[in-house]
């Protein structure tokens, strides 16, 4: 039995105060091996897609991250507001780091 997974996390400083980043992550566990399982105890994969914009102020002390992002599995993972199984979830956040 197996399982795998990839990663790629781009990011563009488009000035000293902003940037945005973008991630994507993919992980498969078909054969049920490890941690993501459905409620039956199978195996899933989810791909989940992620946009974060960073603005730098306080002089660069504070960092102010906004994230938006989209999970999909295979398999009905998530339920939705209705209380219906659904594959997929899109979630907002919102970060501050105080850097000192």
């Amino acid at each position: 039995k197996t399982w795998g997974g990839i990663a790629l996390y781009p990011k563009y400083d488009f000035t000293s105060t902003f940037s945005l980043g973008a991630r994507y992550e993919s992980f498969s566990n078909k054969d049920g091996v490890t941690a993501l399982i459905d409620a039956n105890g199978n195996g899933v994969s989810v791909n989940s897609f992620t946009i974060t914009p960073t603005f730098t102020v306080a002089d660069g002390h504070l960092l102010l991250k906004p994230e938006f992002r989209v999970d999909s599995y295979d398999k009905n993972f998530f339920v939705d507001g209705d209380g219906k199984d659904t594959k997929s979830q899109s979630t907002f956040t919102w970060a501050m780091i105080y850097k000192f």
